[in-house]
């Protein structure tokens, strides 16, 4: 990055409190089958929900035992209990996908229906009042037996930081909210 770019966005959104953010229409379909990216600069005052040292150790034994495949309560944090970066979802929230952030870690959930559920937590731990250009890409390599090998990739400034093994979500139904910047419950409605 040259020296401007390091700085933030030559224009941005400014979301402020629970209630602001964007909500786009619902598509009748999920539109992606093989993956999806997102990309946004981002920049978070402050983080509502810091976590002291040992939640947040337990959330990063939480990210180390989904990357080895281990399941851990620590892993399962509710949805909307952070600041939102992104969702897609069905009318009754059992189908889609939803990132934010729980205190300073970023947390993807995915829901395929009937109670199938998977969180990822990253571990790397944003700081406040710091710009960062964050990239997120999930990719499905479908296999010749009809097995799938999924994987979430975070980007940080341009790098590659961590890259997870989590299953691509499988949406069957109309997505009802789309939310970019807020948490699923504050932009509907």
């Amino acid at each position: 990055m040259n020296g401007n770019e390091s700085r933030g966005p030559s224009c941005s959104f400014e979301f402020v409190g629970e209630s602001s953010g964007l909500l786009g229409p619902g598509e009748t379909r999920w539109p992606f089958t093989n993956g999806y990216a997102f990309a946004t600069w981002i920049y978070i005052e402050s983080f509502a929900d810091t976590l002291n040292a040992s939640t947040a150790a337990a959330a990063i034994a939480a990210a180390s035992a989904a990357k080895s495949g281990k399941t851990s309560a620590a892993a399962n944090v509710h949805a909307g209990e952070g600041t939102g970066l992104f969702s897609f979802l069905t009318p009754d929230n059992n189908q889609g996908i939803e990132v934010y952030f729980y205190a300073q870690f970023l947390v993807v959930e995915s829901s395929s229906g009937k109670g199938n559920k998977a969180s990822l937590h990253f571990t790397h731990a944003f700081k406040p009042q710091c710009w960062y250009f964050i990239g997120l890409e999930h990719t499905c390599n479908q296999g010749l037996l009809g097995n799938s090998e999924s994987e979430l990739r975070l980007y940080i400034d341009g790098s590659l930081y961590e890259t997870l093994p989590f299953e691509f979500p499988r949406i069957s139904k109309p997505l009802s909210s789309c939310c970019i910047g807020s948490n699923p419950s504050s932009c509907i409605c």
